[in-house]
């Protein structure tokens, strides 16, 4: 669902609009998955698609011999991956530009991630 606009906003401002109107699908725009759609992203299947994409992911940074000390997650969002670097990592550091995106982490996952920074666009 693209955002209607008069013209096409910067990334950063369109990824912010995102983070305040719909969140899971702002980060994950799978047809029919919008909170207006029947079947809408909710926590636990956004959270599911995470789990796929780590799996990918893992394997190609482990073959470059990542360090599981401490993970910076630039442009975290609603934690997609976050849980899934926070089992692996030490701890994980998610920066957004979204303060709406931040949020709403924040009110919905306490783990060993910090989410207080964010990006000024």
């Amino acid at each position: 669902m693209p955002l209607k606009t008069s013209k096409s906003p910067a990334p950063n401002e369109e990824w912010k609009a995102w983070g305040k109107l719909d969140p899971l699908h702002g980060v994950a725009t799978i047809p029919g998955r919008a909170k207006d759609d029947a079947s809408l992203w909710t926590d636990d299947t956004f959270y599911e698609l995470g789990v796929i994409d780590w799996n990918l992911f893992r394997p190609k940074w482990e073959q470059y011999g990542v360090n599981p000390r401490t993970c910076v997650e630039i442009g975290c969002g609603a934690r997609r991956l976050t849980a899934h670097l926070a089992s692996y990592f030490s701890f994980v550091h998610g920066l957004d530009v979204s303060a709406h995106m931040i949020d709403y982490v924040r009110a919905r996952w306490v783990g060993q991630c910090i989410f207080p920074y964010r990006y000024r666009s």
